[in-house]
């Protein structure tokens, strides 16, 4: 299982079997070492790897050089502030950056910015993942879905969140391959059993506390 973490002052590290976690170093074109505060990070295939974060923080690493460099691929002057970082488990040439004030980036041959639903230009978007093939973004009071083609709110989560007692507030999503999917944020966690089914609350909810980072698992079967 290919494992990476990112952080404060350019910290990263890939886990080696045999080995355990090994500190790695973010380096710029003149060899020196950068210290970009890091916020994502995403292995999609083998050989590549990629790191975003803060002031237009975009990092690749790739196996033929095994370092970290400056991702070329990046916006020329972008400064935005990027939270999260995705590829599709079964396309690793299609994933998404997101962070702040509406920033959301999707992979090509360079990073460009997507065009999202009416009123959520500006939005605070602070986490992504892939529940199969469908990108999911955490996006204040919605998720916002794609399956490939054009962003919109999902209109299931935006249905349940509706009814909530003030306004709802989701920072972290995770997904699983079948399409089973947890977000969560201040006072609320919400969840969906597969691609095709709708949200619910959480059967064990945690008011009082805010979560800013989710995982998936499925304990049992049918059950999130």
């Amino acid at each position: 299982m290919r494992r990476c973490a990112a952080g404060g002052d350019g910290t990263v590290a890939r886990y080696e079997p045999g080995r355990g976690w090994v500190r790695e170093f973010l380096q710029t074109s003149v060899g020196a070492v950068s210290k970009a505060p890091l916020r994502g990070v995403a292995w999609p295939e083998p050989g590549r790897a990629h790191a975003v974060g803060d002031l237009g923080a975009m990092w690749i690493w790739n196996a033929d050089d095994d370092l970290w460099v400056l991702d070329p691929g990046a916006p020329i002057g972008f400064e935005g502030n990027l939270l999260d970082v995705a590829f599709d488990p079964a396309a690793p040439e299609r994933g998404y950056a997101v962070g702040r004030q509406g920033v959301l980036l999707s992979y090509g041959k360079s990073w460009e910015q997507e065009t999202l639903p009416a009123g959520f230009e500006g939005a605070e978007l602070t986490s992504i993942a892939f529940a199969g093939s469908q990108a999911i973004v955490a996006a204040g009071s919605d998720l916002l879905v794609n399956d490939g083609g054009a962003w919109r709110v999902d209109g299931s989560a935006a249905a349940l969140l509706d009814g909530a007692d003030g306004p709802a507030q989701l920072f972290a999503v995770a997904a699983l391959p079948d399409g089973g999917a947890v977000a969560a944020g201040r006072n609320v966690v919400i969840v969906r059993d597969s691609a095709s089914s709708p949200w619910r609350y959480a059967a064990q909810p945690l008011p009082g506390s805010t979560v800013v980072a989710a995982a998936a698992t499925r304990p049992s079967p049918g059950g999130l």
